[in-house]
């Protein structure tokens, strides 16, 4: 890829935490966009990278498709191993767990 002879990947994909349980975390990233799924309370954020490179502006309300497709991508790439398909319901979505409160803290 360094030397022009190979593609770039079309998606980035990040995990936090484990599978099926409220901590987990997916985050798929697409040219510009970036789409973060917790699994705590079924909550997602969308961020346009190339305008707002800080993420503090929440894009889900203007861009809903966007956001729908770099969902169906994150739960894709799940189902591809067994463990990490723990974090999708019965219909192969994205599981979306009871929100329970968790201490506030930084995570890195």
């Amino acid at each position: 890829m360094l030397d022009g002879g190979a593609k770039g990947r079309e998606r980035l994909f990040g995990m936090y935490g484990v599978p099926g349980t409220p901590q987990f975390k997916v985050m798929c990233r697409e040219g510009g966009w970036k789409h973060i799924w917790m699994a705590n309370g079924g909550r997602e954020q969308l961020f346009n990278l190339a305008e707002d490179p800080a993420e503090t502006r929440q894009r889900l309300q203007d861009a809903p498709e966007v956001a729908a497709r770099l969902r169906l991508a994150s739960a894709a790439r799940l189902a591809e191993n067994p463990n990490s398909a723990r974090a999708l319901d019965k219909d192969g979505a994205l599981l979306a767990l009871p929100e329970s409160e968790r201490p506030k803290q930084r995570i890195y």
